[in-house]
Parts: structure tokens; C-alpha cells; sequence
């Protein structure tokens, strides 16, 4: 009898990691196809229908609850965007948002945001027309250059052009 409830769990378990795979395979699928239209067709507008304006807007993207690191890599970002883009910060040419990207559904899926990251959007004439999406800051963040350096870099990328 014992044998018997453990080839039952042991198939419910198996049956759930497999719709677990097939789900998330087809979320992914479904965001790439639709990052791939919306770039194709130059679709990817501004947020909220903000002024017409150059710039590079760094989102930070979190989860509604937050952990103690969550909060140490956004407030770790902002504060260098702050002072190494200070004047271009100043004058509007960075833009920094943090963003809850539980609440903000139609805003992730544009970016392609599942987990927390950063992504560095630039802005043209008020539209999207490119945009980086930095995966690598839970892997960076215990190396403080290496983790100022992605940042920078990715925000130099869209402000010099």
C-alpha cells in the first residue's frame, strides 16, 4: 500500500514539473514574440503618454514585497545614476523609476521583466526605440565595481548617442 502512494505522488510530481516547464516555456515564448512585433513595427511607445523628449529612463524593477537586498541594489543604483550622471540627471536626460513590476503588468511585459533587474530604456522623439534590459545585477551586486561599471556602461550606451 505504502509503494502505491509513493508511485502516486511520485507521478503527481513529475506531472507538475512538467506543466511548470511547459508554462514558463510558453510565457517566455509569448514575451519574445511580442518584443519582436512591437520592435518590428517601431510600436514601442513611451510610458503613460510622457512628453516628447530625449532621454534614457533606468527602471528598477522589483516585486511587491521586498527583501533587504532588493532594496540595497535599487537604492545602490540610484545613488550612482545620481552622481555619475549628475548634470544630465539634472537636466532630465536620465530619468530614474522604480516600478513594481507585479503591479505594472502591461510595462513588464514590454520589457520582458519576469524576476527583479534593471532595465535602461532609450528614449527618442518620446518613443521607445531601444532598450537593455540588466539581468546580471543579482550576480554583480557583492562586486561593487564590476556591479558600477554594467550600470554605467549600459546608461553611457543610450546618453552618448
Amino acid at each position: 500500500m505504502r509503494e502505491k502512494v509513493i508511485i502516486i505522488v511520485q507521478k503527481v510530481l513529475l506531472i507538475y514539473v512538467f506543466v511548470t516547464i511547459g508554462f514558463s516555456i510558453g510565457k517566455e515564448a509569448t514575451l519574445r514574440l511580442y518584443q519582436r512585433r512591437m520592435s518590428d513595427s517601431g510600436a514601442l511607445q513611451s510610458v503613460r503618454g510622457e512628453a516628447e523628449t530625449d532621454k534614457v529612463v533606468v527602471y528598477y524593477f522589483h516585486t511587491t514585497f521586498r527583501c533587504v537586498t532588493c532594496n540595497d541594489i535599487e537604492q545602490r543604483i540610484k545613488n550612482l545614476i545620481q552622481r555619475e550622471f549628475a548634470d544630465a540627471y539634472k537636466a532630465g536626460r536620465i530619468e530614474w523609476k522604480e516600478v513594481d513590476f507585479q503591479q505594472e503588468e502591461v510595462l513588464a511585459k514590454r520589457y520582458g521583466v519576469m524576476v527583479g533587474c534593471v532595465v535602461v530604456a532609450n528614449i527618442r522623439g518620446g518613443k521607445d526605440v531601444d532598450f537593455q534590459r540588466l539581468d546580471e545585477i543579482w550576480t554583480k551586486f557583492q562586486e561593487p565595481s564590476g556591479f558600477d561599471q554594467y550600470i554605467i556602461s549600459a546608461v553611457k550606451k543610450y546618453l552618448d548617442k
